[in-house]
C-alpha cells in the first residue's frame, strides 16, 4: 500500500534515472595470506557487499563496486560511481568455463559516447552514505543529479524494482556455488559456508570475475519487462 501497485509509474527517457542498492552476498569467500615464513593461509572474508547502478529505462547495469568491509561507506559508493562513469573492458578469465556471452558488456563498451554519460535522477534508500554531504556534493558537482526521493525506506524492493530484479538474478548463481550462506542460518543450502570456500580455494579474485561475467551478460540477456530486448539493445533503441 505504500508503494503503489506498480502501474502509472512515470515515462523516463534514457539516463534520466539510476536506481542505486547495496546487497551482502550470500557466500563465504577467502584470501590467500601470506605469513612471514613464506606460507599462504587462508582468511575468511565474512561480508561481502555488492553496490549496483541500474539505469532505470533499459534495467541496463551502468557500474558496480565490491566492498570487502562489514558495511559499505561513502567511498565504496563513490567508487561505484566512478565506475559507472568510467570505460568497462572485458576481463581476463581465469576460471575455467566462465566466458562472456556474445552481445555481453556495459553501455560503455558498446558505445564510446556513454562513456562518461551522466545521469539526471538518482533512487536510493535511506541508508547514510547515500545522502552524506560528500555524496551529494558528487552527485551535483560531477554528475549533475539530484536526487529523485530523498531517503526511501530501506528493506523495500518495490521502491526499487530494477536493482532489486539485478540481485535476485545475481544471488540465484550465488546459492548454487559450495560456499553459499543462504538467505539466512535454517537454508538448507548453508552447509558449512566457511569449509567449502577453503576446501574448494573459491579466492576473492574468482568472485570479481564471477560477478564481472554475471553482470555483463545480464546486460546482454533478454529482459521481458522491455519487450525481450536486451538492456543494451533496448538502450541503443532509445
Amino acid at each position: 500500500l505504500s508503494t503503489g501497485d506498480g502501474t502509472n509509474r512515470p515515462e523516463l527517457y534514457a539516463y534520466e534515472r539510476v536506481e542505486c542498492d547495496a546487497h551482502k552476498i550470500d557466500g563465504m569467500f577467502c584470501v590467500y595470506v601470506r605469513s612471514p615464513y613464506g606460507d599462504l593461509i587462508p582468511k575468511l572474508i565474512p561480508r561481502l557487499w555488492l553496490i549496483v547502478i541500474v539505469e532505470a529505462e533499459s534495467r541496463a547495469i551502468l557500474g558496480y563496486f565490491l566492498s570487502l568491509g562489514k558495511e559499505c561507506d561513502q567511498d565504496d559508493l563513490l567508487q561505484a560511481f566512478k565506475a559507472a562513469l568510467s570505460w568497462w573492458k572485458p576481463r581476463e578469465l581465469t576460471i575455467e568455463g566462465l566466458t562472456y556471452h556474445e552481445g555481453s558488456g556495459f553501455p560503455s563498451s558498446f558505445c564510446e559516447n556513454l562513456a562518461g554519460a551522466c545521469w539526471d535522477e538518482f533512487s536510493a534508500d535511506g541508508a547514510k552514505i547515500n545522502w552524506s554531504a560528500r555524496t551529494l556534493s558528487v552527485l551535483k558537482s560531477i554528475v549533475g543529479a539530484v536526487p529523485a526521493t530523498h531517503g526511501l525506506r530501506r528493506r523495500n524492493p518495490n521502491d526499487r524494482p530494477y536493482v532489486e530484479r539485478v540481485f535476485g538474478t545475481l544471488e540465484g548463481t550465488i546459492h548454487r556455488l559450495p560456499n553459499t550462506t543462504g538467505t539466512s542460518p535454517a537454508d538448507a543450502r548453508r552447509n558449512e559456508a566457511e569449509k567449502a570456500a577453503i576446501r574448494h580455494a573459491f579466492q576473492l579474485e574468482h568472485l570479481i570475475e564471477l560477478v564481472d561475467v554475471l553482470i555483463a551478460n545480464y546486460n546482454g540477456t533478454p529482459h521481458s519487462g522491455i519487450m525481450n530486448r536486451t538492456p543494451l539493445d533496448y538502450l541503443r533503441w532509445r
